[in-house]
C-alpha cells in the first residue's frame, strides 16, 4: 500500500524525557552480599541436621546456633531490601518477601525447638528453596538491568 495523504497520520513530536536513573548499584551490592551470606547459612542448616542424624551429637549445637544466625541475617536482609526499594528505586516485592521469610524462619525455629519435625523439615526445604531462588533472582535482575541500560544508551 502506497502512502497517500489520506492514510498517513501526522506525527506529533513528543519530547523525550529520559527515565529516572535507578540508584541501585550500592543497594544492590548490599543486597547481593546479604543474600549470599543468607544462602550459605540456609544451605548449611540441612548439612548440620544430616550430621546430627549421622551420629554427631555436637551437630545439634551448630544447627541451633546456625538457625539463630540465619534468622538474624534475615532481619538484616529486611533493612537492605527496604533500602534497595526506596532510595535505590528497585522493586518493592523483595522487602515483602523478606518479611515473609522472617515469619517463616521464626516459625521454623519454634517448630524445631518443639521437635515438630513433620512441619520443621518441609518448612526448612521451602526456606532453602526460597532463599536460593531469591539469590538467583538478584543476580539475574542485575544482569537484565545492565542489558537494558546499555540498550537505552546505545539508542540515544
Amino acid at each position: 500500500m502506497q502512502p497517500t495523504i489520506e492514510n498517513v497520520r501526522p506525527s506529533v513530536a513528543m519530547p523525550v524525557t529520559p527515565r529516572p536513573r535507578l540508584r541501585t548499584r550500592a543497594t544492590w551490592w548490599a543486597l547481593a552480599v546479604v543474600l549470599g551470606i543468607h544462602t550459605v547459612q540456609v544451605v548449611g542448616q540441612p548439612i548440620f541436621a544430616g550430621s546430627l542424624l549421622a551420629g554427631n551429637a555436637d551437630a545439634i549445637t551448630f544447627h541451633e546456633v546456625g538457625g539463630e544466625l540465619v534468622h538474624l541475617t534475615c532481619f538484616v536482609q529486611v533493612v537492605v531490601t527496604i533500602l534497595f526499594w526506596r532510595p535505590g528505586r528497585g522493586p518493592g516485592w523483595p522487602a515483602l518477601a523478606t518479611l515473609g521469610l522472617v515469619v517463616a524462619e521464626g516459625a521454623q525455629i519454634g517448630f524445631g525447638e518443639q521437635h515438630v519435625l513433620a512441619v520443621h523439615v518441609p518448612l526448612g526445604v521451602a526456606i532453602v528453596g526460597s532463599v536460593v531462588a531469591f539469590f538467583v533472582w538478584a543476580i539475574r535482575w542485575r544482569i537484565a538491568l545492565a542489558r537494558t541500560t546499555r540498550a537505552d544508551e546505545s539508542a540515544r
